[in-house]
């Protein structure tokens, strides 16, 4: 959260404004299913990676408002009981209701998990590819701007969480990513410009390949004995 005070302090490095609150968005999601996966491709510490993903999906609940209203209050008018609410929907409402079908009907549940991967896949293409499209000239327009804002976010992510797993004897080898999609839906809900919600469709694709050629860094890395390659992908 560092980096998006540092830019409001200076102006937000000279972004328009649908787009700084775009990032200050982005900065503020929880991480992403997708960082288990590619811990997992990676082979990084699995049970890390999903606590840590859990953790700050459930703090989301409560901290993406907040720091949302924090970054971009004074750029726009931002309800945080608004965004609360939609963030209860989003993040929390999906899994109560998993928990809820899963203990009362199993059998159900077991039947239809083979096809939730790829369904869900869809769904958040389905997302992005809305998202971007509403914002095409838009993004035509500041491309290099957008990119550059949205990479130095996560290259910033990356480069703070090595660090501070270092200066901490943790394992490394952890590749955050956050939920893009939670942004998108949250921009396109509360704020008018539909610029704003373009950041968040360009992170789903930008980190996948910043965090995809990271896994591949560590994975060449590890020796094929560490025990990381025996873990269940099923478990994530």
């Amino acid at each position: 959260m560092s980096w998006p005070a540092g830019l409001q302090r200076r102006g937000y490095a000279g972004l328009e404004p649908a787009l700084a609150i775009g990032i200050c968005i982005l900065a503020c999601c929880p991480g992403g299913t997708a960082s288990n996966i590619v811990a997992y491709i990676g082979k990084g510490e699995m049970g890390l990676s999903i606590l840590m993903t859990t953790a700050s999906t459930i703090a989301a609940i409560f901290m993406t408002p907040l720091l949302t209203t924090w970054l971009a209050g004074t750029l726009v008018p931002v309800d945080p009981s608004a965004l609360f609410l939609s963030t209860l929907q989003v993040v929390l409402a999906p899994v109560m209701v998993g928990v809820f079908c899963s203990q009362r009907y199993p059998a159900t549940v077991a039947r239809i998990a083979c096809f939730s991967p790829a369904m869900a896949t869809l769904l958040i293409a389905f997302i992005v590819g809305s998202t971007l499209a509403h914002n095409a000239e838009a993004a035509k327009r500041c491309g290099m701007q957008l990119f550059g804002a949205v990479a130095g976010l996560h290259a910033c992510g990356f480069v703070l969480g090595y660090l501070i797993s270092k200066i901490f004897g943790l394992s490394n080898k952890i590749v955050g990513m956050q939920n893009a999609t939670l942004g998108a839906v949250l921009a396109t809900l509360h704020f008018v410009d539909p610029l704003v919600a373009a950041p968040c469709a360009v992170s789903s694709c930008t980190q996948s390949v910043m965090g995809s050629l990271i896994a591949g860094f560590w994975r060449l890395r590890v020796k094929d004995s560490d025990p990381g390659e025996d873990t269940d992908i099923t478990k994530i």
